[in-house]
């Protein structure tokens, strides 16, 4: 693969990278397995492409592929705290059906999180 069509399978990736943005940002999950399905066939074509091309146009490639990892990192972020505010949801509605929130959920690295003393449980004792 040469320059000029990794330039097109990066110019893929970053469009479709900015439209998973925008649709993180609307909330519109109905976009993002399509968004997703897009970016990785675009990470398979660039790796083709890194593979293949010479030495000295893969730094220039991989400056380009830097911007497009900032740019994902951006949307890793906003998945997370989308997550984040999903789970004090679930956290807040396990808790108002009486149910120990710490036992039921686990946090993001698969652990349980330590349940700090709540105001309301020690205004109940």
């Amino acid at each position: 693969m040469n320059r000029s069509a990794a330039d097109s399978v990066l110019a893929d990736l970053v469009q479709a990278l900015h439209a998973e943005q925008q649709a993180l940002v609307r909330g519109d999950a109905d976009a993002l397995p399509a968004l997703a399905g897009a970016k990785s066939q675009a990470f398979d074509r660039l790796a083709a492409a890194v593979r293949s091309a010479p030495r000295a146009g893969r730094a220039e490639l991989m400056q380009a592929l830097s911007a497009a990892r900032r740019l994902n990192d951006t949307n890793a972020a906003l998945v997370a705290t989308r997550m984040a505010v999903n789970r004090a949801r679930l956290d807040t509605l396990l808790s108002l059906a009486g149910h120990d929130t710490g036992a039921a959920v686990y946090g993001a690295q698969g652990n349980r999180p330590t349940l700090a003393a709540s105001p309301r449980a020690s205004a109940s004792a």
